[in-house]
């Protein structure tokens, strides 16, 4: 059963976009992805980091500081079994290899 989709202006919500707007840890981060599924990363709140953080950080974000999010984010919700969305770990094997090659090829990251 698909979870529900969050409301953008819940205070919760807007709690959540504003810290991953101002870069805050992200154990932050996670500690208020857990307050918006109600205890834990939900499909519906994987899906809202998507479409409301992530998606739209692509170009706009320090590379590094997304990838760590998603690292920890995909941890956090592999370690409670919960399925992960495939766009999380695309977008985190996105930033693995470009990453990689920007310091493979001496570039600045």
């Amino acid at each position: 059963m698909a979870d529900q989709e969050l409301d953008p202006s819940d205070p919760s919500c807007l709690h959540l976009v504003s810290a991953f707007l101002a870069m805050d840890s992200t154990e932050s981060l996670i500690s208020l992805s857990r307050v918006c599924g109600g205890g834990s990363v939900t499909e519906g709140v994987q899906r809202f980091i998507w479409d409301h953080c992530l998606s739209k950080a692509a170009q706009n974000f320090h590379a590094p500081y997304l990838k760590n999010f998603l690292k920890k984010l995909i941890a956090e919700i592999e370690v409670n079994h919960d399925l992960v969305l495939d766009e999380l770990y695309e977008q985190y094997a996105y930033y693995m290899t470009s990453l990689k090659v920007l310091l493979v090829n001496g570039g600045v990251i």
